[in-house]
């Protein structure tokens, strides 16, 4: 699979750090088993790919969250604290259908929305099984464009 790579370099390098977070040290196999517990709890709230919207800035599990929900196919909106006033727009741009949102102690909290997404690029993406990403633009012309990627190209080069 398309993660193993990311998953077998976690493992060899276990004892060493991976992430400094509020202070604190974290190790590789620290994520290790941040992403397996992670990816219980998402596989039972997620039974299908789905446009998701991560909101949270850079964490241990913000991390492997994000290593999750491209294993589980999803495509991934990821949004900085600092998206907001513009969080709403670009939730409903991206046609989010869940979110998770990070908290100050690294916990999360997954919701889904109401909404389904139906643009062709995002069902192309679920409808083959490819996880994806949307980024959005500085909007310094304008309003914010969101670009749709597919994921599975950039993961496979590993």
């Amino acid at each position: 699979m398309y993660m193993d790579f990311f998953r077998e370099r976690f493992e060899a390098y276990a004892r060493q750090e991976a992430i400094i977070w509020k202070n604190r040290s974290y190790l590789y196999r620290d994520l290790v088993a941040y992403w397996q517990t992670d990816k219980e709890q998402l596989s039972r709230l997620i039974q299908e790919p789905m446009v998701v919207a991560l909101e949270g800035d850079f964490s241990p599990h913000a991390t492997t969250i994000l290593l999750c929900l491209l294993e589980l196919h999803c495509i991934v909106v990821p949004l900085s604290k600092n998206a907001g006033h513009h969080r709403d727009t670009y939730e409903n741009v991206a046609e989010v259908e869940a979110v998770i949102r990070m908290g100050e102690d690294d916990t999360f909290l997954f919701s889904a929305t109401t909404k389904k997404a139906c643009h062709p690029l995002l069902t192309s993406l679920k409808r083959q099984g490819h996880p994806g990403l949307v980024f959005f633009s500085s909007g310094s012309t304008g309003e914010s464009k969101a670009v749709v990627h597919d994921a599975l190209p950039l993961l496979m080069k590993f």
